[in-house]
């Protein structure tokens, strides 16, 4: 895009290659890997269940804005240690940045605002002194000041979490809602069985990927499928697509809980897999479970399709839940 746009990507885990790489992937896995997280699961499904007993009182809400958004965006806020100020550049911010990640189209032009307001958050706001001293972000700024990244590399980690960290896991949610809604059957084992839940949600993520498609960048000359691929040209891979095969997965337009798709490709693969996965399942069982004990039926009053050049996810589903 232009040089302010570039400078917050050196160095981030979506965009750099070993030995850089590694290191910045080694401060993300050190809190946020299955064993730095595994305290965390009690309070995060406190939450879920506090949220969800306020919504199902109601009996009806829209499942993205008052479900997803909110949870997915209080879990990050506590997480990561955020200040107040800024918090509402977030969501806009988010989604500006994986138009980014897209075709150079209408969206991704007018993007670039949203997406600037939160790299300027990231730098500007989101830094030692104003970070809860007890959040992620502090820990990322102490790698800084210990020498192990640099401050532009801190900042770029910091957009990891408020741009990465918060849209993929409310698409997954969000998602997961509207087809337990359109399956009352499926819905019904998962209530009858929560333990199933783990593999229902990695059924979501391959049928409904939060991320539909990436771009890459060939490093050497390659052929694939019988395509040619010259090093330095600029491949899309379709997440989505690969998830739907029917050469991996049996009748694959088909939505089965008890399927067990772990090995889909909903956060990628190889080293560049999402560093958040564990967060981001952790979130989505814990909204599942806190339902599925509350709720015999979702049924959808009105839904929207929301229009990103990467994410796959409703703009608006008003739920009515009994």
């Amino acid at each position: 895009m232009d040089e302010e746009f570039n400078a917050t990507q050196v160095g981030g885990i979506l965009t750099s290659d070993p030995p850089r790489h590694t290191v910045s992937r080694r401060i993300m896995n050190d809190q946020l890997s299955p064993r730095a997280m595994r305290g965390l699961e009690p309070s995060l499904q406190d939450r879920a269940d506090a949220l969800v007993s306020i919504l199902v009182a109601r009996g009806s809400f829209d499942a993205v804005r008052d479900l997803a958004q909110a949870y997915s965006c209080e879990v990050i806020f506590d997480f990561v240690g955020l200040p107040e100020e800024g918090r509402e550049l977030l969501l806009p911010g988010a989604s500006a940045g994986f138009n980014l990640q897209g075709p150079a189209n209408e969206r991704f032009v007018s993007s670039g605002p949203d997406f600037k307001a939160l790299m300027r958050h990231a730098r500007d706001v989101a830094v030692p002194g104003r970070l809860s001293p007890h959040g992620k972000g502090a820990q990322i700024y102490g790698a800084a000041r210990e020498g192990v990244i640099d401050e532009w590399s801190a900042a770029g980690l910091m957009l990891s979490y408020t741009w990465a960290g918060i849209d993929t896991t409310v698409n997954g949610i969000a998602n997961a809602v509207r087809l337990f809604a359109e399956h009352p059957d499926q819905w019904d084992l998962v209530r009858r069985d929560p333990a199933l839940i783990p593999d229902a949600f990695s059924e979501v993520l391959r049928l409904e990927s939060p991320v539909q498609v990436f771009t890459r960048s060939v490093a050497d000359d390659t052929e694939v499928a019988g395509v040619p691929l010259k090093s330095g040209s600029r491949v899309m891979v379709m997440y989505g697509s690969a998830n739907r095969d029917e050469r991996k997965y049996p009748d694959p337009e088909r939505f089965d809980v008890l399927r067990r798709p772990t090995d889909n490709l909903a956060f990628g693969h190889g080293i560049h897999v999402c560093v958040g996965m564990t967060l981001a399942r952790m979130e989505a069982h814990t909204v599942l479970r806190a339902l599925a004990s509350r709720v015999e039926r979702m049924t959808i009053a009105s839904t929207s399709p929301r229009l990103n050049n990467t994410l796959r996810g409703p703009e608006v589903l008003e739920v009515r839940v009994s």
